[in-house]
């Protein structure tokens, strides 16, 4: 990719962000809004990724069991945005 191109396409995608940052009614980038939303932190104190439904925090929960990681349990956000992981 020449660097011109490169530089295009960097300025498209701010635009989008931009314009997205100005529309009220749905936000472009979930992760943003999330990270807004919720402040939960584990024990060592890092940001708790934080699911949007019960659904998807039980898939990433089956997800790690299935692959011997580790076992979780599912709870809502005390925030009440959304649902974590945390360990038994």
């Amino acid at each position: 990719m020449k660097r011109y191109d490169f530089i295009k396409s960097l300025k498209h995608i701010k635009s989008r962000i931009e314009k997205s940052k100005n529309k009220t009614n749905k936000p472009a980038i979930q992760t943003q809004t999330i990270d807004l939303l919720c402040n939960c932190k584990s024990a060592n104190g890092s940001i708790k990724n934080l699911y949007l439904s019960y659904d998807e925090a039980h898939k990433e929960a089956t997800y790690l069991l299935k692959t011997n990681i580790i076992i979780l349990d599912i709870y809502q956000c005390p925030d009440g945005y959304g649902w974590h992981l945390t360990k038994r």
